[in-house]
Formats: C-alpha cells, sequence, structure tokens
C-alpha cells in the first residue's frame, strides 16, 4: 500500500490546523505596496508611534482622541501612552468602492473598562490614505467577529466587532456592527451577549446576523436576532435555585431612514436584552 504510507507521510509534515492567524504585526509588509508596514499606516492616525528601548512601540493619540462608535458614554480621556499590539485587516466595499479596514490594539484602558482599540479606513490607492478613525472598544480584548462580513447590497459592506470579557465563569461579548458611508464609520448598532456556567445550568446568548430586501432604499435590511437559553447540567448538589430551562429570542430589524440618515429600528429588544444583561438603563 505505497499510496497509504505516503498518504500518512503528508498527514505526519502537515500542520495539526489548516488555520491562520488573523493577526498581524505592525512590522509586516502590507501586501501589493513595497516598502509599506501597517506601522506606516496606523502613523496616520497616531503618528507618534515609536519603538521604545523595550522593543515596544508607542505613542500618544491626538488632542482630541478619536471618537468612539458607541457614543458619548464610551468616551474619556484614553491611555497614555499607548501600545501598538496586533492588527487585523478586511477589504470590503463602500459606496461602491474598494476599501481597506485596519484594527488596531492599542492596549487596555486603565481608567475604563474597555480596550483602546481603532479601527482605520483607507482607501486601495497605491499610496492607501487614512479617511476615518473611530474607536470600537466596547469591552477589553476587541477582535473582528469572524466570519461576520455582511453585504447590505452590491456596493456596500458591513462589520461586526466584538469586545470580550471573561470573568471566571462568566463571559461578555459586546457586538458594535459597523457600516461605512460618506467615506465615515457609522454603527447600525450595538449590544452584548453572554455566556454563563453556574452549579446545575448553563445560559447561552448567540447572535444571527441576516439580511433581506428592502424595497425602494440602497441598503438591504439588516436582521440581528440573539437566541437565549438557559439549559440545566446534571449537577444535582447546588444549594441554590436553579433558573428555569428557557430558550427566547430577542429580534430587532435594521431599516434604512433616509430622513434621519442612518440605520433604525422599532424594536426594543436589544435594549432589554443589555438590560436583562445588566448593560443597560
Amino acid at each position: 500500500m505505497r499510496w497509504m504510507a505516503a498518504l500518512l507521510l503528508l498527514l505526519s509534515a502537515a500542520p495539526a490546523s489548516a488555520e491562520t492567524s488573523p493577526f498581524l504585526k505592525p512590522t509586516d509588509p502590507v501586501p501589493g505596496h513595497p516598502g509599506l508596514t501597517w506601522l506606516d499606516l496606523v502613523r496616520q492616525a497616531v503618528p507618534s508611534l515609536a519603538k521604545t528601548d523595550d522593543g515596544d512601540i508607542e505613542g500618544s493619540l491626538k488632542t482630541p482622541p478619536p471618537r468612539h462608535i458607541g457614543g458619548a458614554s464610551f468616551e474619556g480621556d484614553p491611555p497614555d501612552p499607548v501600545t501598538l499590539g496586533d492588527i487585523e485587516v478586511k477589504h470590503i466595499l463602500a459606496g461602491g468602492q474598494k476599501r481597506m479596514v485596519v484594527m488596531a490594539d492599542l492596549g487596555p484602558d486603565p481608567d475604563r473598562v474597555q480596550s483602546q482599540t481603532l479601527l482605520l479606513l483607507f482607501d486601495e490607492g497605491p499610496n492607501p490614505k487614512l479617511l476615518d478613525v473611530v474607536d470600537v472598544g466596547l469591552d477589553k480584548d476587541t477582535v473582528f467577529d469572524d466570519p461576520q462580513h455582511l453585504s447590505l447590497g452590491p456596493g456596500d459592506d458591513a462589520l461586526v466587532t466584538v469586545s470580550e470579557h471573561d470573568d471566571a465563569d462568566l463571559a461578555y461579548d459586546g457586538r458594535a456592527v459597523v457600516f461605512v458611508r460618506g467615506d465615515r464609520f457609522r454603527l447600525i448598532a450595538d449590544f452584548y451577549a453572554i455566556t454563563e456556567t453556574n452549579c446545575g445550568w448553563r445560559q447561552d446568548q448567540t447572535p444571527r446576523f441576516t439580511t433581506r430586501p428592502d424595497p425602494g432604499s440602497p441598503y438591504l435590511a439588516l436582521d440581528i436576532a440573539v437566541t437565549h437559553k438557559i439549559v440545566h447540567l446534571p449537577d444535582d448538589d447546588c444549594g441554590d435555585p436553579i433558573p428555569k430551562a428557557v430558550t427566547r429570542t430577542y429580534e430587532a430589524l435594521y431599516r434604512w431612514d433616509a430622513k434621519l440618515g442612518r440605520f433604525t429600528t422599532t424594536s426594543t429588544a436589544l435594549k432589554r436584552l443589555d438590560k436583562l444583561n445588566g448593560m443597560g438603563p
């Protein structure tokens, strides 16, 4: 069975996983742009970034700092200095134009719970130009919520970011759904989902994003549904009361409102979910 031996040899030589990390290093080259690194691009937003004697890349944000995609309640004095970490990149369409979105991790914020994470919008020209920048840290450890890359129509895409915060047996995930209009980042929706394991029960909140036609609108309508499920576990020596098993869906349909110039919803479902999770008024 020579073919079997050859197959086993190939399998033994292959990596354990075909998946590759989405994270890039600041000094990595930008594909298709000789002599340009991701650090060069991020410096368009934070020009003071430079290597320290310890090998870190530190700098200070401009004054005032970039606006926060979640609004004024998330804003405050940024850390100083900030330290550039991993980078993620997405290529999208916005208004029919090719755009590059770079997520730059600038480290934790000692005065606020969320990370200092910037989302930078560039054109796709020979010398990428910074078009807009926002802060998207809703909680700790902010990344793109792969594989979420939503089409809002033939010439427009939306992205989902997720900020993760694990605390013992409880995990909070703050998500922001973002798109680009007029070469500026715009928020469609933001909400929190939790995962929690307790003695005798577990709860999960799983989001789902789908689009549907919206006649007369330049964009598709976006449906966000979060399934909240509580299941019982075999543990029977807990002492504390166990909540009733339940499966419930919190759903909101977002449509483009031309008069207001933004996506809106008539549903209060995601606000009620945030209140349930202790993240809303």
